[in-house]
């Protein structure tokens, strides 16, 4: 039986290094939106919803998912076909996560009206990017385990 997979330290190197990179990457993206907030005034109040919403909830965490799957899937030695399916896989995992997180804890602060609800938005933004770099790890692990599993029990030689 031939494993198309080779446990090297090569592997266990790019994995290591993908968390790593995640864990960089938002809290840089967190970083950044923080910036511009303090540049721009330091009060969402006048920008548009959406606006807000993409900055502080989504673009962190995407950021940080981009450091999971750049060197676990792009520095891979899978097929282009592979790689391609496991960013989609993430990128869609990765934004769910943090829609549904966004909601979750949006309703945690309920009674507050609706610009005094965004006054808890480090703490709302923080518990995003978080689960959205733990469910990005989480899913690249997986889907490397799928791989594995899919190259040495059903493929065909």
């Amino acid at each position: 039986m031939q494993f198309y997979l080779v446990s090297n330290f090569g592997t266990i190197v790019r994995i290591l290094s993908g968390i790593g990179l995640s864990v960089f990457f938002g809290i840089f993206a967190f970083f950044v939106v923080q910036s511009i907030y303090v540049l721009s005034g330091g009060s969402w109040g006048y920008w548009p919803k959406p606006i807000v919403i993409i900055a502080w909830f989504y673009l962190p965490g995407l950021f940080g998912s981009l450091g999971s799957f750049l060197p676990i899937w792009i520095y891979s030695e899978y097929s282009i076909m592979y790689k391609a399916i496991a960013i989609i896989i993430v990128i869609i995992f990765v934004t769910l996560v943090s829609y549904f997180t966004f909601n979750l804890t949006l309703n945690k602060y309920e009674g507050l009206d609706y610009w005094l609800r965004y006054g808890m938005i480090k703490d709302m933004a923080n518990t995003i990017v978080w689960m959205a770099i733990i469910s990005s790890n989480i899913v690249s692990l997986f889907l490397l385990g799928v791989i594995f599993l899919y190259q040495n029990n059903f493929k065909k030689n």
